[in-house]
């Protein structure tokens, strides 16, 4: 296709391309060696190349971290390269926060450490910030002011929103909040969709029509900047971004490439405006509930037969990222136990400045420091976005065990940290006490001994939303229970539905039943530990498994009340124990019977020992007998991130007989001891009841959506306690369930 006349293009076009690099925490040094020589290493021959090619790079911290240990010709090169004025680094939060998702301290301090590694690896500070999911909060203007952050990148979504029309969004604009200003550069998705996938003629028409001077146009906005961001891995790998360079080198000498900062020195700002809540455009389905997904769709069609689609998506609706923690009650808790972690974090540091300042240049203020600053690393790694969202296929976030695992560790490690470093008093004794910890509206309990640190969550069910085990730094509770997610089906046609879900036929397209294709959500009923269910009596081992089961009480999740918290006496120190006690009174009901009953469950927590009881009682508050199926769930995680590692004892068993978690689900009997053995993680977890009960054991797998297929992973996994509840007429049944924590020292 014929190159664009000078008469149509009587003015450059100014571009500035921002290649974005991110590497998970935890990243192994053989994936991290494979991407700098086969990524970030041919990337800055590339650069260096052209002689006209000037580039934006963002580097997440892992990657830096790793060149700064192992790669020290890399950033070798890439200071000559900056020096050179071909390349400017990007900051950001160091280690891939969510900028707006954590408290401001540490958004300024991972900002401050971003801009200070810049500094020393490659002689410049960055003038600029690069936000993860391009995350916008209406108060990010003040942090990364204070961070002496200049300027940073958004979607050109987010401009519409804020009442722009397409054709005015390019150059930067001025927002800010409480005085403290920010420039923002409009990042054009059009640029980035055609570098992806368009023919190199389409991108070539899309910069002439961009560059394109028409008649009566002001001089000033001759010299439109436009901005460029991509993927820099992907586009790489592909060969997507040799083919727009060599583009750019040879086909567009009417296009200059230019730095942020020249562009921000050289052009004025646009003028100021207020842009709302939002983030990347395309977590608008995976951040939404799935009947809400299912809505909007159907909406679509509607506006797409109208052609109103357009204006609409434009003007209509932001993409607000905490949309994920309502939807995936797991990352709400993590994000929520990372901020309680970031307020000790945050004291430690007080103290060690105090210290300091009072005792300068001594080895005790030394280590304090030190201490701090490890305690801050270990947080600001449980801070990495990854494991606080879901993607599909794209990215797995919260569905991967591996990310959840890595995040729980983390933030274990700050924990003890600043623990050892003050004092504190569950080092020795028993802590408890109530406060909205994953601020849902309602308090839940907080215990905390030598041994323990455990959240009593009385509105879910009575259970234990956290179980830590403090010592060797396992969290027990790290499982997952999966979310409502829009996945493509085909029918079979000899499928049998139990259960009609309006909703779900709704939102899975126009509401015609003949079309072999439709959308489908997968859902999983809430997990817990010490959950109580009662189970409709066709309920099998294989069902349960797949959460489709009957329950017919209303106490798996429905609110209990904290009845008392008992502290542990002093009289016996090995076997003191300190007790959270919750009850219920609830239905059980069927077709045939409804039963009134009164659950109450008491957790104690020994503080000599690893050692937990939980001690169960099921009292009929009517004078007829209660027959039903009682079934006590607990759901916890895998410590060592290994399903294969995980194993089964029973006292039966003849030598070396065990059975595997990647075997089930199983059906272990009637039991009255057992042994649950993590080998990887050298835990082991030895049960006993006062008398025997059935026990079921299953994997808890969540299907996952793969670029050319699904596949299941397991998440955790769930032993049910279940038998017959035989009560008489306002008499209660009881059970004690004992459970020892033994790991490797």
């Amino acid at each position: 296709m014929a190159q664009p006349s000078s008469s149509a293009v009587r003015a450059s076009l100014r571009l500035s391309c921002v290649l974005h690099f991110q590497q998970s925490v935890g990243s192994s040094a053989e994936v991290l060696d494979a991407a700098f020589s086969d990524i970030y290493e041919p990337l800055l021959e590339l650069v260096r190349s052209s002689s006209r090619l000037r580039v934006n790079l963002y580097f997440s911290g892992v990657i830096l971290q790793h060149a700064k240990a192992h790669r020290s010709d890399f950033l070798t090169s890439l200071r000559s390269l900056v020096g050179d004025g071909r390349i400017e680094l990007l900051g950001g939060g160091f280690h891939d926060p969510l900028l707006a998702s954590i408290p401001e301290r540490d958004a300024l301090a991972q900002l401050q450490a971003s801009r200070q590694f810049l500094k020393q690896s490659v002689g410049k500070a960055a003038q600029g910030a690069w936000l993860c999911l391009r995350a916008w909060d209406p108060r990010l203007p003040v942090v990364l002011a204070r961070a002496g952050v200049r300027y940073t990148l958004l979607d050109d979504a987010q401009f519409v929103l804020a009442g722009l029309h397409p054709d005015e969004i390019w150059g930067h604009y001025t927002t800010e909040r409480a005085g403290h200003p920010i420039s923002v550069f409009p990042m054009r998705s059009a640029i980035a969709q055609a570098v992806e996938s368009s023919a190199p003629e389409e991108l070539r028409d899309l910069l002439a029509g961009l560059g394109r001077q028409e008649a009566g146009r002001r001089t000033a906005e001759a010299g439109r900047l436009e901005v460029f961001a991509g993927d820099g891995a992907g586009l790489l790998a592909s060969g997507r971004l040799q083919a727009f360079f060599d583009l750019l080198e040879n086909d567009l000498p009417w296009v200059k490439t230019q730095l942020l900062s020249q562009a921000w020195a050289q052009s004025p700002s646009r003028g100021r405006l207020y842009l709302s809540l939002g983030a990347r455009p395309d977590l608008r389905n995976w951040s939404l509930p799935a009947s809400a997904v299912g809505r909007r769709r159907s909406l679509i069609r509607q506006m797409e037969s109208e052609g109103s689609l357009e204006d609409v998506q434009r003007l209509v609706g932001g993409v607000l990222w905490s949309n994920f923690l309502v939807k995936y009650p797991e990352a709400n808790r993590l994000h929520k136990r990372m901020l309680r972690v970031s307020y000790k974090v945050d004291r430690l540091r007080a103290l060690a400045k105090r210290k300091r300042q009072a005792e300068p240049g001594s080895p005790g203020a030394g280590d304090l420091v030190a201490v701090a600053r490890d305690a801050c690393d270990a947080l600001f790694r449980a801070q990495n976005h990854d494991v606080y969202w879901h993607a599909g296929s794209s990215h797995l976030g919260i569905y991967d065990p591996v990310h959840r695992r890595r995040a729980f560790c983390d933030l274990l490690e700050a924990e003890r940290l600043v623990d050892e470093a003050v004092n504190d008093p569950a080092n020795s004794g028993w802590v408890a006490g109530t406060a909205d910890n994953d601020a849902d509206g309602h308090d839940e309990v907080n215990v905390r001994s030598p041994h323990f640190q455990a959240l009593v969550h009385p509105v879910e069910g009575g259970t234990l939303s956290e179980l830590d085990l403090r010592q060797p730094g396992i969290a027990l509770q790290s499982s997952f229970s999966g979310g409502e997610e829009p996945v493509q089906r085909r029918l079979e046609g000899t499928e049998v539905c139990l259960v009609f879900d309006d909703v779900a036929q709704d939102a899975a397209g126009d509401g015609s039943s003949g079309s072999p294709d439709h959308a489908d959500w997968t859902h999983a009923l809430p997990r817990g530990a010490f959950q109580d269910h009662f189970l409709g009596p066709e309920t099998t081992l294989a069902s349960f498994a797949r959460r489709q089961f009957r329950d017919l009480g209303d106490f798996a999740s429905h609110p209990f009340e904290v009845m008392k918290i008992v502290a542990p006496e002093a009289s016996d120190e090995m076997s003191a124990a300190g007790c959270v006690t919750v009850g219920r009174s609830g239905v059980v009901e069927d077709t045939d019977q409804s039963l009134l009953l009164r659950i109450e469950k008491t957790f104690r927590f020994e503080v000599g020992r690893p050692r937990l009881d939980v001690l169960h009682e099921i009292h009929n508050r009517s004078r007829d007998s209660a027959r039903a199926w009682h079934a006590l769930e607990w759901t916890f995680g895998l410590p060592s991130g290994n399903p294969e590692a995980v194993v089964l004892r029973r006292e039966d068993d003849a030598d070396g007989d065990e059975l595997a978690l990647t075997n089930g689900p199983v059906d272990l009997g009637s039991l009255a001891w057992f042994e649950w053995v993590d080998r990887d993680a050298g835990l082991s977890l030895v049960f006993e009841l006062e008398r025997p009960l059935g026990v079921w054991w299953m994997p808890v797998m969540t299907p996952v959506e793969m670029p050319d297929s699904s596949r299941e992973i397991v998440q955790g996994n769930t032993l049910l306690f279940h038998s017959p509840a035989d009560v008489w007429g306002e008499e209660a049944l009881r059970l004690r369930l004992r459970v020892d924590f033994l790991w490797a020292t």
